[in-house]
């Protein structure tokens, strides 16, 4: 296990102060949030690049401070490759294990089996500098990996990538995780990359660290609604109670099953509300009339922002039923909210 306790760090005026994490090992963690947030510096602490002010970092109960980067049990990929521009391809992967006095028959032998798992065996013999940006990262994935790292740190390590060859290495760290069963940390602003990839998912958001959880619980249930909005969940509202088992809205009732809080908070899960529609045996909802502002197609889905009065609500329906009910901006609907489509923020 990796813990992090009670960590404090500063640099000019970016500070974070006493944060908690506890990573087990062989988990597949990413800890998610914007630009800025101090992800990266989270990162060069546990690899030994910076110091922390105050707090512990451990690996399996032993104190890693002490120890200099070379001498810790983790090797790292940045957004930025860092290749050996000097060496040819099966040379930066083959670097760590050299110096390190690994004999040459089974350095070769590792430098094989990496290049062939991230899928660039062909190339071992390329100059670096005529690679593509996703071969770069490959290379540098089977460099860090060559080292037998029992911790392996990636920062952003797709986000400057063209969306197809993204995709294609997600499925490549994906097997990597699954073959080594090493513990990976991996930090990025890409909410797609913690649902694909994560066992659990933790936020880094306004210099506070929220606690981990598994990706479907984290975007079901998410802990704030600071998380929420970030996530980039719609309809997010503050609304009064009327202490009878629902809320006002914008001047509409709604229901919410055993409210706690006097003026809750809550999100309104966009792909459950209904449209001109009722469950076999459900009792009647309030409805809202509301008029389409706009259409978007999202792929699988479509998006319809609704107004009803000062009340915007986004909808998400199959785009199927976009054409069957003659979905289109200015056509009114009769909207439903049912109780499981109602998240309540816990109290903070």
């Amino acid at each position: 296990m990796l813990e992090l306790d009670a960590l404090s760090v500063r640099l000019g005026d970016f500070k974070l102060h006493d944060l908690h994490l506890k990573v087990e090992r062989g988990e597949y963690f990413v800890l998610l949030g914007p630009t800025g947030s101090g992800k990266t510096i989270l990162l060069e602490i546990i690899a030994g690049l910076l110091r922390p002010e105050a707090g512990t970092v451990k690996w399996r109960g032993h104190d890693l401070r002490p120890l200099p980067p070379e001498a810790r049990p983790v090797a790292a990929v940045f957004q930025d490759p860092g290749l050996f521009p000097h060496l040819s391809v099966a040379g930066n992967i083959g670097y760590g294990p050299r110096i390190t006095g690994v004999p040459k028959a089974e350095c070769d032998a590792r430098v094989r089996r990496l290049a062939n798992l991230v899928e660039i065996g062909p190339l071992l013999q390329r100059s670096v500098d005529g690679l593509s940006g996703g071969e770069k990262q490959r290379v540098a994935l089977a460099r860090a990996l060559a080292v037998k790292p029992e911790v392996l740190l990636l920062d952003e390590p797709l986000s400057a990538l063209d969306p197809s060859i993204r995709d294609r290495l997600r499925e490549v760290l994906r097997r990597i995780h699954g073959e080594t069963g090493t513990t990976v940390i991996h930090v990025t602003h890409d909410r797609e990359v913690a649902l694909s990839l994560a066992d659990r998912v933790a936020v880094l958001l306004n210099r506070r660290l929220h606690p981990p959880s598994e990706p479907a619980r984290l975007f079901l249930q998410p802990s704030r609604r600071e998380v929420a909005e970030f996530l980039g969940l719609r309809n997010i509202f503050d609304v009064e109670s009327t202490g009878d088992g629902g809320f006002r809205l914008c001047g509409h009732e709604v229901h919410l099953e055993g409210s706690q809080s006097g003026s809750p908070t809550v999100w309104i899960r966009p792909e459950e509300i209904q449209i001109d529609a009722r469950s076999p045996g459900e009792p009647d909802l309030p409805s809202i009339d509301a008029e389409v502002v706009s259409v978007t197609l999202l792929g699988s889905q479509a998006e319809l922002r609704c107004a009803a009065g000062e009340l915007e609500l986004t909808v998400l329906v199959k785009p199927g039923d976009v054409d069957a009910l003659g979905i289109q901006p200015g056509r009114r609907l009769n909207l439903s909210i049912p109780v499981d489509a109602v998240y309540e923020f816990p109290e903070n």
